[in-house]
């Protein structure tokens, strides 16, 4: 998030326009267009009186959930085990590649 004054010490001015960069992270059967479009209405309706609200959509990539299952996974599992010693945790991480 930006507005105002960005420059070095302080100002006392209310800014005219801020604006904010928003990223979310779908989870397995979410749809991004949907998702945005959520997004876009909640801003748009809880903007203040006066305030006017601009929405530039960006990329979208559909989510994707591997299953820990897939032998890719077992083939990584293996190694990591044989690397480290121990049994691996499993947990679930993130990622993006945008389409």
């Amino acid at each position: 998030m930006w507005g105002g004054f960005q420059g070095e010490g302080t100002k006392t001015v209310i800014s005219n326009e801020t604006h904010a960069k928003i990223t979310c992270r779908l989870v397995n059967n979410q749809n991004p267009e949907k998702i945005q479009g959520l997004i876009k209405k909640h801003l748009v309706e809880k903007a203040p009186k006066g305030c006017t609200v601009k929405v530039i959509l960006k990329d979208t990539g559909d989510p994707f959930l591997t299953p820990i299952d897939h032998p890719m996974i077992q083939k990584a599992v293996e190694a990591y085990e044989h690397v480290y010693g121990k049994a691996l945790d499993y947990k679930r991480e993130g990622d993006s590649i945008p389409s």
